[in-house]
């Protein structure tokens, strides 16, 4: 959604993931800015094996023909950009929906997240101080909403409903002391939340330039 994206591929390189050897990709919600890296520009699927999990609700409605048809605008664009990045994966039954799954695969549970989109998802990798929740698009302005939750983005398909998984996740994080990965926060995007006097606030984890790995890594997982 934007001239500075669509480098999933050339990042998955620099991070030495080869794509032909994914096999699952869970999206936490069908946005394009989440799901459209599922193709090449060429329209050819990136994952060529994988499987693609996302939650049913999510997929009745940004796959549905009629509310394709009705869209104008912006909101037609991501419908036409969903169904043409899940195609080559939907022709091929590589396409797969859940409902309120414990486990999507093995080592991956669920977080009903949903607001932002009818399906948002999270995801819970790892278990104790290791534990990370991928929280999607939990939040837009770290600088706002973790001091408000409760207020809205105008992306949201219903804005009470994102509200209350905010406020869910926020304490659900906090709490158990999790990690988080979560979209458009600063690079890198990982940290801790903390409850304060004042809400919420950001504690990003610390990062620093590191040599290569010596050996490929196994990355079977990709979590948008």
């Amino acid at each position: 959604m934007g001239s500075d994206t669509g480098y999933l591929a050339s990042n998955l390189a620099a991070g030495q993931t080869d794509p032909a050897e994914v096999d699952h990709v869970v999206l936490t919600h069908l946005h394009p800015d989440h799901a459209g890296g599922l193709i090449s520009a060429e329209g050819q699927p990136v994952f060529p094996r994988a499987t693609v999990h996302a939650a049913k609700a999510d997929a009745d409605h940004w796959l549905d023909p009629d509310r394709s048809a009705a869209a104008t605008g912006v909101q037609r664009l991501v419908y036409d950009t969903v169904a043409h990045a899940l195609a080559p994966y939907r022709e091929t039954g590589r396409f797969v929906t859940f409902g309120h799954a414990d486990e999507v695969v093995p080592g991956v549970r669920t977080v009903n997240l949903a607001g932002h989109t009818p399906g948002h998802t999270g995801y819970l990798l790892g278990e104790g101080d290791a534990t990370v929740l991928f929280w999607g698009d939990t939040i837009h302005s770290h600088s706002v909403q973790l001091r408000r939750p409760s207020v809205a983005a105008a992306a949201d398909s219903d804005e009470h409903a994102a509200i209350r998984a905010r406020r869910k996740a926020f304490d659900l994080a906090s709490s158990n002391r999790w990690w988080v990965g979560a979209a458009h926060l600063p690079f890198p995007g990982m940290g801790h939340v903390r409850r304060d006097r004042y809400g919420y606030s950001w504690v990003p984890v610390m990062y620093t330039p590191v040599d290569p790995p010596s050996t490929e890594s196994d990355a079977p997982l990709l979590t948008a």
